[in-house]
């Protein structure tokens, strides 16, 4: 009787802990899933109009912001001039990777292109391929 308990328990408590984690999963790459479709371009030109400047992050082990100089990452960092778009820290599997790539690329085209409409440089300012 004890090992029918003890058995049930445990598919009860296995079932519910693949549950809690494929809601964790799908919620991450739902909250990211609107990279396929960005244009870091454009959305960084309409938040320069709309005079948000603040810069795109991910995190991971630490807090990343692609594509600006070594010297405004902690300027940007301590004044907490940037917005989170991505939780890379622990891969998720295949498509949670893709999507913080596809974050990464998409952060430093936006963040570069943000920065040359502050600083009104041209985009080859900062020898970036876009």
């Amino acid at each position: 009787m004890r090992i029918l308990f003890f058995i049930t328990l445990l598919v009860i408590i296995t079932g519910c802990t693949d549950s809690k984690y494929n809601n964790h999963v799908e919620q991450l790459l739902n909250s990211m899933s609107w990279l396929n479709s960005a244009n870091p371009i454009n959305d960084a030109v309409d938040a320069y109009n709309e005079k948000d400047f603040r810069y795109l992050a991910i995190t991971g082990y630490s807090l990343s912001i692609p594509g600006l100089p070594t010297s405004m990452i902690s300027v940007a960092n301590d004044q907490n001039k940037f917005k989170i778009i991505g939780n890379c820290e622990v891969t998720e599997g295949q498509k949670h990777l893709n999507l913080c790539k596809l974050a990464n690329k998409y952060a430093e085209s936006y963040n570069i292109k943000l920065l040359n409409l502050r600083t009104g440089k041209s985009r080859d300012t900062l020898n970036h391929p876009y």
